[in-house]
């Protein structure tokens, strides 16, 4: 599949490529180093989409960020002792 090429740009690329990294990162929450891992996808495609002036994966990073970020706040409010 050749999506970087084309007449449409290396947009398609961007989407698909965010994507599959986002779920890559999702899968690996259940493990402790995942937080960080899915946190940092997040996070580096909302800078790469700032850097490139890039719509688009600046808006894949923000559903990464808004999938994300949800799951490790939990986890870490359900950790603290009750008071």
């Amino acid at each position: 599949m050749r999506l970087g090429s084309g007449g449409r740009g290396p947009r398609p690329a961007y989407v698909c490529g965010g994507a599959v990294a986002v779920l890559g990162a999702q899968l690996m929450l259940s493990v402790d180093w995942g937080t960080g891992l899915a946190i940092g996808t997040a996070v580096a495609l909302v800078a790469v989409g700032v850097w490139l002036h890039d719509l688009v994966l600046l808006g894949v990073g923000s559903v990464a960020t808004l999938l994300t970020v949800p799951a490790p706040s939990r986890r870490i409010a359900d950790a603290q002792p009750p008071r």
